[in-house]
């Protein structure tokens, strides 16, 4: 009952618990990358409709197997995914876009983005997952031999699908 994002996301942790001395005041967590453009009706907008959802361990969990870690982390994502707070989303973006607009100038443009940034207000987690998940890139398909998204993040995990593969880009 797991998808590869929260499979994805369990795996990860177990490797950050290994690595990371551990912290009682601390936890580690993770982001994965949501694409909410069907909960606000713009299923084939070209713009980036993307929010993060947090999934916390706890320390104490680092001896769990990967399925019931996995299944913690689906009830995070189930909870954080709900239509509601994709609109809240979308509103602030929106928001926060027309401002932008308003502006100026560039310069005044670029200082009210650089500190208005819809991601800049998010919780600060250890690593990224995005798994774009299967394209449909119809009769081309059979000419592409690999998929890499190299994104803006510290310690990230892309996955891409085509027909017969997976494309994973791991940066750090």
């Amino acid at each position: 009952d797991g998808s590869p994002n929260t499979i994805l996301a369990a795996i990860l942790y177990k490797v950050c618990a290994l690595y990371f001395r551990e912290n009682e005041k601390n936890h580690i967590s993770g982001r994965i990358a949501a694409d909410y453009r069907s909960d606000v009706g713009a299923d084939f907008s070209y713009r980036d409709f993307v929010r993060l959802i947090h999934i916390k361990y706890e320390w104490d969990w680092k001896e769990e197997s990967i399925q019931k870690l996995n299944l913690r982390a689906r009830g995070q994502v189930i909870a954080q995914n709900q239509p509601e707070l994709s609109c809240e989303r979308f509103f602030r973006m929106e928001k926060v876009h027309d401002e932008i607009d308003r502006q100026p100038d560039l310069k005044s443009k670029k200082k009210y983005a650089s500190s208005h940034s819809t991601f800049r207000s998010d919780p600060r987690d250890i690593y990224t997952i995005s798994y774009v998940g299967k394209t449909d890139w119809g009769q081309m398909d059979r000419y592409i031999k690999g998929v890499y998204t190299l994104t803006d993040g510290d310690f990230m995990l892309e996955v891409n699908a085509l027909c017969d593969r997976f494309c994973i880009a791991f940066q750090l």
